[in-house]
């Protein structure tokens, strides 16, 4: 068996990566036993016609739904930043009034709690 040059051996590679810069041996994975059950469960109660479309389509709303979590834990957790500056805001304000006549502090209060920029 004669082997290729080393150059037509990179070209070889090269022409064989994704627009991504893979090799279809990193583009292709195993299915566990479950999983390889999951698809097909979902070919035959889905409207695919291949299990390739049935995985595209389970590993797509698998990703819309942990990028929807993560969204919505990032908002919650601005939220309880946001509630924490405005408690710690009012606790001071609370102990001393006079401090909301300072321009300055006031101004510095307005933009940590987002009002004004």
């Amino acid at each position: 068996m004669a082997t290729q040059p080393l150059q037509e051996q990179e070209v070889n590679a090269v022409e064989a990566m994704d627009e991504f810069g893979r090799t279809e041996a990193e583009r292709t994975i195993e299915l566990e036993s479950q999983d390889a059950e999951a698809i097909n469960n979902e070919v035959n109660d889905g409207k695919h016609q291949t299990y390739a479309s049935a995985l595209h389509y389970v590993i797509t709303r698998g990703l819309a739904e942990i990028k929807r979590q993560r969204e919505a834990a990032r908002s919650l957790a601005e939220k309880t930043i946001l509630k924490a500056k405005r408690d710690n805001w009012s606790k001071l304000l609370q102990s001393n009034p006079k401090l909301i006549e300072n321009a300055d502090l006031l101004s510095a209060m307005l933009k940590e709690l987002g009002i004004k920029k």
